[in-house]
């Protein structure tokens, strides 16, 4: 007698459900409990609605748990990656199209240098939520080998080690959703405490003497080139402190973004530059929904503005569509040149060695939020709303925890003072009585 092979998936090849969605149970006018479920065709991969119905609420989450349990038995398909390394490198290779630039190349750095060589040999069946702590832990407390320099290096920072989970949490999840394994079992895995850093905003002195160290550096340029970049330099700056624009926002700025003419000079935020490849820029929208924006500008911007137009026009022909922030020959400015351009005036400036771009953005915030118009400053910032705004620099606000501590006192005091008038009145009563008795 000829046996039927079996449907059991071998050691190493996971066995892969279709996925199944469920609504929460809703009771329906007739009086019966219904679920909406979506499954996956293990064959086309179409969705496939079904009403699951029931006499209450357990009936018909008794009914969806028996779905999912019976889905659990479903043959891997064809080409089902059998070890954690294929499995994201298929991941990885799709997120491409997905995500920004510079998120793509964070997350090939996550897949590459720390998820495949710590848990790539590890077969898709054999990957449990143990497997998976034991491996966060060693990130957080082991140094980590230095292949180019042959050196150890610190472990990997709470933050780190939490961007790591996030990252392979979402590759598993997708796999799920692809039918490629059973279930995610990162889900549930608390990542280290994570002790958000201090904000430290470059401040209006600090700003001062960073512009002045780029004025003087643009003074004492000798070459065509450098002098072209010091230029830029004083324009970036100058735009960083007076807009409180990001980085990328005021690379991909174009002269056709701003008008310097008329009673109300403005710069308008259209799109950002994330990454540059062989000269060309690549430019994604704002950050936000609410990060195209107008911003009107100083005086002070109009000047530094003229100056790089002018600047521009003797080397070059410009144009609307022209970088107000470019190279030489109009290329993008890449984000590694500005950094090291950047470093180099801090040192002079004698602002502190951590301090980045970025902490130009939280200065403007500082200064914009001073008279307690957080809408006004919301808006400037591109936040996606006021509350992002309160979030990141609520605690910057002047004088904020004094009065709201003057205020709880007063309550207190107001309270306090009414209850001894109360029991004086009541004292003053009870002396009346006793002295007509």
């Amino acid at each position: 007698m000829t046996t039927a092979p079996s449907s059991t998936p071998s050691r190493g090849q996971p066995s892969v459900p279709s996925p199944v969605t469920a609504t929460r149970p809703r009771l329906r006018e007739s009086g019966r409990w219904q679920s909406r479920v979506v499954t996956a065709s293990s064959q086309d991969g179409a969705p496939r609605l079904s009403r699951i119905p029931g006499r209450s609420r357990r009936d018909v989450d008794s009914k969806v748990r028996a779905i999912r349990t019976s889905r659990q038995s479903v043959t891997p398909a064809t080409g089902s990656p059998r070890t954690i390394a294929q499995l994201l490198e298929r991941w990885v290779i799709h997120k491409e199209l997905e995500v920004r630039p510079t998120s793509y190349r964070r997350l090939q750095n996550h897949v590459r240098n720390h998820l495949i060589p710590g848990l790539g040999h590890v077969p898709c069946a054999d990957l449990t939520p143990a497997r998976l702590r034991d491996f966060l832990h060693a990130k957080a407390t082991q140094p980590r080998g230095d292949e180019a320099s042959n050196r150890g290096t610190k472990p990997l920072s709470p933050a780190s080690v939490r961007h790591l989970l996030v990252t392979f949490r979402a590759a598993l999840a997708d796999a799920v959703i692809d039918g490629l394994l059973p279930r995610n079992i990162a889900i549930g895995i608390r990542s280290p405490r994570v002790i958000p850093p201090e904000i430290v905003p470059v401040g209006a002195g600090s700003g001062a003497r960073l512009l002045a160290e780029a004025r003087r550096a643009l003074g004492s340029a000798r070459t065509v080139r450098s002098r072209a970049f010091a230029r830029t330099m004083v324009t970036f700056l100058t735009l960083a402190l007076y807009t409180g624009c990001r980085e990328g926002e005021l690379l991909g700025l174009a002269w056709s973004d701003v008008r310097m003419d008329g009673d109300d000079p403005v710069l308008t935020v259209r799109r950002t530059l994330v990454g540059t490849k062989d000269g060309v820029g690549r430019y994604h929208p704002p950050k936000t929904a609410k990060g195209g924006r107008t911003i009107s500008l100083d005086p002070t911007v109009i000047a530094a503005l003229r100056l790089q137009m002018d600047h521009q026009s003797s080397s070059r022909e410009v144009t609307p569509d022209c970088l107000v922030l470019a190279s030489l020959v109009g290329t993008p400015i890449s984000a590694q040149n500005l950094i090291r351009g950047f470093k180099r005036l801090r040192e002079r400036a004698g602002l502190p060695a951590d301090t980045r771009i970025h902490d130009i953005r939280h200065g403007s915030a500082s200064h914009l939020i001073a008279d307690g118009d957080i809408a006004t400053a919301s808006r400037i910032l591109g936040h996606s709303n006021a509350y992002v705004t309160l979030a990141i620099y609520g605690h910057m606000l002047p004088h904020a925890s004094s009065r709201a501590m003057a205020r709880i006192g007063a309550l207190y005091d107001a309270a306090s003072a009414s209850l001894r008038d109360e029991e004086e009145a009541a004292t003053s009563g009870d002396d009346g009585d006793q002295g007509e008795g």
